[in-house]
C-alpha cells in the first residue's frame, strides 16, 4: 500500500479585531462617521442641498438672521402694499362675453346696487311711520348715503295720461268732443235734461244730421244711459255696509279702460303683505380703504336703524341688499380666514407634537413655516398685488401644505438621530436623502396651482398664482432655514434627548400583514362611495354659501319666502322696444323665470301717430272756463212732454 500523506501543520490562531472606541454623543461636532450610502449617491439636487446644509452648519445664526430679516421686511411690505378687491366683478374674466355685457350695462345705468332696509310692523299705518322716520334719519347723512328712496311718486305721469291711450281710443275721444262742440263753444244751456233727451229722440226719428260729425254710439244706447242716470238721481242712494253711499251714476260715456289704470299711478310707499312689510332703498358711498369698502356706511346704517327701532318696539327692522350681503360676506371671510388660520396652526402643532413625541421639533418646524408664509405674502404682493374673496383663503392652504415639508424633514432627521448619528451628520443625511423628494413634491403641487393661473376665471387664476409661489417659498424655508434652526437648538444640551415618535408603524401592522384583504376592502369601500354619485347635485343658490346667522341673509330669505322678491336678478339688454318685448315673452316661457320687469311697456308707443290727435284734443278743450256757468233748469211741463215723446220714439225700436 502507498504511504499516507502527513497531516498539514496547524494554523496559527486569529487575532481578535481591535476594539472600537464608542462615540461620545455629547461631542457630536467632532465625530467622524462614514458617509451614508444615500448621500454618496445623491443627485445634483441632493448634493446642492447637502452643500447648503454644510453652510448652515458653519453659520447657522447668520442664516436664521437673514431669514428673520427678510420675513420682517416681507411682512411690512405686505401690510403697506397688499390690497383687497371686494367686487364680485373682479373674480371673472374681463374679456368674457357676459362680463362685456355687464360692462355695457354699468356704463349705461351705473354699477351701484341698492341697499334695502326691511321694516315689518303689525299695521300699514305704523309701517309708513317707521319708513318715513328711517328715511329722514338716513337722508341727513349725505356723506355715506345717497339716493334714499322710500315712496313712489307717479302723479306726474297722470298728467300724460292721453299718451297711454291707443290711437283708436284717442279718435273716439275726439269724436265725442266734436259732438259736444256746441257746449264747448259756450252753449251750456244744451246740457239741460230736456235738451239732451230731445236731441237723442230727434236722432232716433230723423237720423243724424249731415253737418254734424258721425256719432260714436247709437242714440238708443245714449238714451238708455241717460234714463238710468236720471232714475238713479231721483232715488235715495243705497247705503253700503260700511255706511257710505254708492258713487254717482254719470250720464256721460265711460272713459277708455286704459285711463282707468292711471288712477293707480299715485304716490305710495314701497309696501308688501297688506302694508305690514315696507322697504327703503338707498345707495352706499364706498371707500377704497379696508377689506370691505362699504363697512363704514353699513355700520352707520345699522346704528340709525337701531335708533328708529328703539322708538317703535312693535316694529322689527333689518338690512339686506347686494352691497350689504357683499360687505357681510367679506367681513365673514376675513374673520373666518383669521380664525381658521389660527385653529389650523394650533391643530398642526398639536398633531406634530403628538407624532414626534416632543414639543421642541414641532415648534421649530412651525416657526420656520411662519417665515415661509411671510415670504408667500410678499410673493402675493409682488405678483398679483391684492387678494380677492377666493385668494384670501390661501393662508390655510399654506399652513396645511407647507407644514408637510417640515414634518417630513424633521421626521427623517429624528430617525437618523435614533440610529446613532450626531446632529451634524443627521442633518447632512436628511438633506441628501429626503431633500430632493420634498422639493419634487413641492414643485408638483405648485405646478398644479400654477396651471390654475392659466384659466380665464380671474378669481381662480389669482389664487393659483399666489398659492403656487407660496408653496415653493414655504418649501424653501423648510429646506434652507430649518437645518440651521435644528443645528442651533440640537447642538446644545437640548439635543442630548431624542424624542420617541408615536408608534404608528405598530398600529398599521395589521394592514401590512394582510395586503389582499386591505385591497379588497378598499375596493369595496370605493364602490360604496361611488354609488352616491347619482345623488350629487349642483347647488346654484348663492345664499347657501353665506352664513345663515347674517342679518342680510335672513332679510333676503324673508323677501323670498314672504314676498317672492329677491335682491338677485338677471339682466337682459335690447336695442329696441320691439326686441325687448319679444324677448320678454320668450323669457316668461322659461320654467326658471318667475317674472320679468321692464320699463319699455311703461313708455308710450306710436307717438308720431298720437301726437296730432292729442294736439287737436288740447285745442278743443282750450276754451273751457275754470268754473262753468250755472246750467238752466227745465220747466216741468215741458220736460214731461219731452220725456213722453222720447219714450214713444224709443218704443217703436226693438233695440231700445
Amino acid at each position: 500500500p502507498a504511504p499516507r500523506r502527513p497531516p498539514p501543520p496547524p494554523r496559527p490562531p486569529r487575532r481578535p479585531p481591535p476594539a472600537r472606541r464608542a462615540p461620545r454623543m455629547h461631542e457630536a461636532d467632532r465625530i467622524t462617521v462614514p458617509v451614508p450610502e444615500a448621500r454618496r449617491h445623491a443627485g445634483p439636487v441632493g448634493r446642492a442641498l447637502v452643500a447648503w446644509t454644510r453652510v448652515s452648519l458653519r453659520a447657522p445664526w447668520a442664516v436664521v438672521a437673514v431669514a428673520l430679516l427678510t420675513a420682517a421686511l416681507s411682512a411690512g411690505w405686505t401690510a403697506r402694499s397688499l390690497g383687497y378687491k371686494v367686487n364680485r366683478n373682479d373674480l371673472v374674466d374681463p374679456g368674457s362675453d357676459y362680463n362685456r355685457l355687464w360692462i355695457d350695462y354699468v356704463a349705461e345705468f351705473g354699477e351701484d346696487d341698492d341697499a334695502v332696509i326691511v321694516v315689518e310692523t303689525p299695521s300699514r299705518a305704523e309701517t309708513i311711520r317707521v319708513l318715513e322716520e328711517v328715511s329722514a334719519e338716513v337722508a341727513r347723512d349725505g356723506e355715506l348715503f345717497r339716493s334714499v328712496f322710500h315712496a313712489v311718486d307717479l302723479s306726474r305721469i297722470r298728467a300724460k295720461g292721453l299718451h297711454y291711450l291707443a290711437p283708436g281710443e284717442l279718435s273716439a275721444l275726439e269724436t265725442f268732443l266734436g259732438e259736444s262742440r256746441p257746449v264747448l263753444e259756450g252753449g251750456w244751456a244744451q246740457l239741460k235734461v230736456g235738451t239732451m233727451v230731445g236731441g237723442l229722440a230727434s236722432r232716433m226719428v230723423l237720423g243724424p244730421s249731415r253737418r254734424a260729425p258721425a256719432p260714436r254710439e247709437a242714440p238708443e244706447a245714449a238714451l238708455e244711459r241717460y234714463a238710468e242716470s236720471l232714475v238713479a238721481s231721483l232715488q235715495p242712494p243705497p247705503r253700503r255696509a260700511d255706511g257710505g253711499a254708492d258713487d254717482f251714476l254719470s250720464p256721460w260715456p265711460g272713459m277708455p279702460a286704459s285711463l282707468a289704470t292711471l288712477q293707480d299711478l299715485s304716490s305710495d310707499q314701497l309696501l308688501a303683505k297688506d302694508g305690514r312689510l315696507g322697504f327703503v332703498l338707498l345707495r352706499l358711498v364706498k371707500s377704497n380703504a379696508g377689506f370691505a369698502g362699504a363697512s363704514e356706511a353699513t355700520d352707520e346704517l345699522r346704528r340709525l336703524i337701531a335708533l328708529v327701532a328703539a322708538r317703535h318696539p312693535s316694529a322689527s327692522s333689518g338690512l339686506t341688499g347686494l352691497p350689504i350681503m357683499e360687505d357681510d360676506e367679506m367681513r365673514a371671510s376675513q374673520q373666518a380666514m383669521l380664525w381658521a388660520s389660527g385653529v389650523s396652526m394650533a391643530a398642526v402643532i398639536l398633531v406634530i407634537v403628538a407624532g414626534f413625541g416632543g414639543v421642541r421639533h414641532a415648534l421649530m418646524a412651525n416657526g420656520v413655516l411662519v417665515i415661509g408664509m411671510a415670504w408667500a405674502f410678499a410673493w402675493a404682493t409682488a405678483t398679483v398685488g391684492h387678494l380677492n374673496i377666493l385668494s384670501v383663503t390661501f393662508t390655510v392652504t399654506m399652513i396645511g401644505v407647507g407644514i408637510d415639508y417640515g414634518t417630513y424633514y424633521v421626521g427623517r432627521y429624528l430617525e437618523a438621530r435614533r440610529r446613532g448619528l450626531a446632529c451634524e451628520e443627521a442633518l447632512l443625511e436628511t438633506s441628501g436623502s429626503v431633500g430632493p423628494g420634498i422639493l419634487t413634491g413641492a414643485v408638483t403641487t405648485s405646478v398644479a396651482f400654477f396651471a390654475a393661473a392659466l384659466t380665464s376665471f380671474v378669481g381662480v387664476a389669482e389664487l393659483g398664482m399666489i398659492a403656487g409661489g407660496g408653496i415653493l417659498l414655504c418649501c424653501a424655508a423648510e429646506l434652507l432655514v430649518l437645518p440651521a434652526v435644528l443645528a442651533i437648538v440640537d447642538r446644545g444640551p437640548l439635543g442630548r434627548r431624542v424624542p420617541e415618535p408615536v408608534p404608528v408603524h405598530a398600529w398599521l401592522g395589521f394592514i401590512t400583514r394582510r395586503p389582499r384583504f386591505v385591497a379588497l376592502a378598499s375596493l369595496a369601500a370605493t364602490c360604496a362611495v361611488v354609488s352616491g354619485f347619482h345623488d350629487l347635485r349642483y347647488d346654484h343658490n348663492l345664499l347657501n354659501m353665506q352664513p345663515e346667522w347674517l342679518e342680510s341673509v335672513e332679510g333676503e330669505r324673508k323677501l323670498l319666502e314672504e314676498c317672492d322678491q329677491s335682491v338677485w336678478y338677471a339682466l337682459s339688454m335690447a336695442d329696441s322696444r320691439e326686441e325687448l318685448l319679444s324677448r320678454k315673452e320668450r323669457l316668461l316661457l322659461l320654467p326658471s323665470v318667475e317674472r320679468v320687469d321692464e320699463i319699455a311697456s311703461l313708455v308710450p308707443a306710436d307717438e308720431e301717430a298720437k301726437r296730432p290727435l292729442i294736439e287737436r284734443i288740447r285745442a278743443s278743450l282750450a276754451g273751457l272756463p275754470e268754473r262753468p256757468p250755472e246750467i238752466p233748469v227745465d220747466r216741468l211741463d215741458a220736460l214731461g212732454e219731452t220725456l213722453a215723446w222720447a219714450q214713444a220714439a224709443a218704443a217703436t225700436r226693438p233695440e231700445a
